[in-house]
């Protein structure tokens, strides 16, 4: 098994890194693998407090996966533990959903259009999600995520179907030659167009932590944004963010006055009329090779923004091909 480290987490410890992508990993199993060289960062024996780059392959023995499963047999807690596992996926319903989602596909990758409400890998209290879809439909040899997107945000998702597809992929996305485009509900008044420089980092206690705009210790971030249009309180935004910091369209939105609607961790105040939840999708995604993915707002993927843009009589105004950003600054 291989894991990509993405640039949501690149920076991190190897530890934490591993047990937020194997719940199931104990401390003790990933101290002992990595002793034993059953996980390696790159090809070699790293230790524990190992800081992640974004863009390295974690390789990991399948045969310390299958190890490392609980066995309800020989645990005298053992319902405990068969119950915070994820639950089976049936394979003919996994790959239904995966086959509704879908958008685009070559030898090298697959384009999802994620729905809003489905994380993308799962966690300690996520048990359905993206990865698990994959594997339930096509085993061991699922195709790799390469990138990430919110839970709450939907849209593409791109996964490499072979290794050398998801390093190249992991490093286009590392050096920024993928470039994305989102569209947003966002409620306040901004420029008609702008870039976002604000550097951001993870602050708050545990459970509670959100980004921060911090310009002394935060990560550099940018965003470029334009107004489609805008009626009252609420705007529709283009955003392409031109790094891949955790929550950066987000948190960017709030710095500029004008949170995403429904993003209440981020200080969006409630709009009557609207749903309370995140009006965000990933619609376009260019390729290295120019190829453009776009994935539409329907309602499989996002009914409540669906229901936004019908009420607001918005359609039209939905970019049909990704739109070129301005580099001007508010």
């Amino acid at each position: 098994m291989e894991l990509a480290v993405t640039p949501e987490d690149d920076g991190s410890r190897l530890d934490r890194f591993l047990r937020r992508q194997l719940p199931h990993f104990s401390q003790g199993i990933i101290e002992r693998a990595l002793r034993q060289g059953d996980i390696r960062v790159g090809g070699r024996k790293v230790k524990s407090n190992h800081r992640v780059i974004e863009a390295e392959l974690i390789t990991i023995q399948d045969r310390l996966i299958a190890a490392s499963q609980p066995r309800p047999d020989n645990k005298p807690n053992s319902q405990k533990h068969v119950a915070s596992q994820a639950p089976q996926i049936n394979p003919e319903l996994a790959r239904e959903l995966l086959q509704e989602m879908e958008v685009a596909r070559t030898a090298d990758w697959i384009a999802y259009n994620k729905p809003a409400g489905l994380a993308v890998q799962g966690g300690t209290a996520t048990k359905r999600h993206l990865d698990g879809l994959l594997l339930a439909a096509f085993g061991d040899a699922r195709p790799r995520l390469v990138h990430r997107i919110d839970k709450d945000t939907s849209g593409l998702v791109l996964v490499a179907r072979t290794l050398p597809s998801a390093r190249m992929l992991t490093e286009a996305f590392r050096t920024h030659e993928i470039s994305k485009s989102y569209i947003a509900l966002v409620t306040g008044d901004t420029s008609e167009r702008g870039v976002c420089d604000a550097s951001v980092i993870k602050a708050g206690a545990a459970g509670q932590e959100k980004m921060i705009v911090d310009e002394t210790a935060g990560q550099p971030a940018q965003t470029r944004y334009l107004r489609l249009e805008k009626a009252g309180r609420v705007s529709l935004m283009a955003l392409q963010p031109i790094t891949g910091r955790t929550h950066q369209l987000r948190v960017h939105m709030a710095h500029l006055g004008c949170p995403i609607l429904g993003d209440g961790k981020y200080g969006a105040s409630p709009v009557e009329g609207f749903a309370k939840k995140l009006h965000l999708h990933a619609q376009f995604m260019r390729l290295p090779d120019g190829t453009i993915l776009s994935a539409p707002i329907t309602v499989a993927c996002a009914a409540h923004f669906a229901a936004a843009i019908q009420m607001l009589s918005w359609a039209d105004f939905i970019p049909q091909q990704m739109p070129r950003f301005s580099l001007k600054k508010k």
